[in-house]
């Protein structure tokens, strides 16, 4: 086995050295100290160098390239990472509550009750480890957490309390064991407004469910949606049907856009929101996050980092607000 490398310690000039050996242009020292002090010289500069790099180099930027992109494309992706989050917690609270009231009212509300194995169907081998993680919660949780406080003070913990304090992991697998009859149920408002086939329903709820639970696990921390960093693909021509023409294009499949990265996230959130007024907050402040590099009236780019619009930067479509608005139009007739 080849001698592993070792990875020294470098202090704050020394970092900002590194920087301008980078063809990274520094026009104020003392503030770029202050961002490494704030950021970390990985998060600003590993992080974001893909989006500089001179054609065929790991480490020279392209010319005129300077630290304040590194520092605007990483702020940009801080907001938009923070908006992601809070949206895909909304879908993820909305699983929950449908998913607890099915289980309570078909299986009743004591964790003998709808914790046996007899309710469920054994999904991808599922069922065990599912209902084992759910028992577990009970049965070590927290003394801060709601199922402890029915735990010490109630007669039972309740299917809506329990699924509070299981992962987002967990409540996907509760949800995908479910008896086909009522996993037909919980998929219903999922599913209704797109042309996604029955029988391909369970699998692409089980990918794009999971594709969310690792991009909010991303987001959560600010960082850039890198695909080897997420398993979970969406299906092409599962996602060509449930999304539409009007969300995803072949040209976006052609970039290989829109199935693993932040159009994906974006679009699984117009589709799974269920309150079309929360779109509409959605895309409010989605203009917030991008309207300091775009046109106020028809949202064309206007800001350039390093000669790339926040669409190349965010690797989105330029057409993203038109698509979102039609989208919102076609829920709203």
């Amino acid at each position: 086995m080849s001698e592993l490398d070792e990875v020294p310690f470098y202090d704050y000039p020394t970092l900002l050295e590194r920087i301008i050996n980078k063809n990274i242009i520094v026009d104020d020292e003392d503030h770029a100290i202050s961002e490494l002090k704030n950021h970390s010289y990985y998060s600003l500069i590993n992080g974001y160098k893909n989006y500089f790099l001179e054609v065929d180099t790991t480490d020279t930027m392209v010319d005129n390239t300077t630290f304040n992109d590194f520092t605007s494309t990483y702020y940009l992706y801080s907001d938009i990472s923070s908006l992601i989050f809070k949206y895909i917690l909304y879908i993820e609270k909305s699983l929950r509550s449908r998913l607890s009231h099915i289980v309570a009212r078909e299986f009743g509300v004591y964790s003998s009750e709808y914790l046996d194995r007899n309710n469920y169907k054994d999904y991808q081998y599922l069922r065990y480890r599912t209902l084992r993680d759910i028992q577990e919660v009970i049965d070590t949780c927290k003394s801060n957490s709601l199922t402890h406080y029915f735990k010490e003070n109630k007669k039972n913990i309740p299917p809506w309390i329990v699924v509070q304090d299981i992962s987002f992991y967990t409540v996907i697998s509760w949800s995908n064991i479910l008896p086909k009859h009522l996993k037909s149920e919980l998929f219903k408002d999922f599913f209704e407004n797109s042309n996604l086939y029955e029988w391909f329903q369970e699998k692409y709820f089980h990918h794009s469910f999971h594709f969310l639970r690792e991009y909010r696990n991303l987001a959560a921390h600010g960082k850039r949606d890198f695909k080897e960093k997420i398993n979970n693909k969406l299906q092409e021509e599962s996602s060509v049907h449930f999304f539409g023409s009007t969300l995803l294009k072949k040209e976006d499949l052609d970039k290989n856009r829109g199935l693993q990265d932040l159009l994906a996230a974006i679009n699984l959130i117009l589709k799974y929101t269920q309150d079309i007024e929360l779109i509409h907050k959605f895309l409010s402040e989605f203009i917030l996050v991008i309207i300091p590099y775009v046109d106020e009236k028809d949202y064309s780019p206007t800001q350039l980092i390093n000669q790339k619009s926040v669409y190349q930067i965010l690797g989105l479509p330029e057409d993203i607000m038109d698509r979102i608005a039609l989208y919102i139009q076609y829920r709203t007739m």
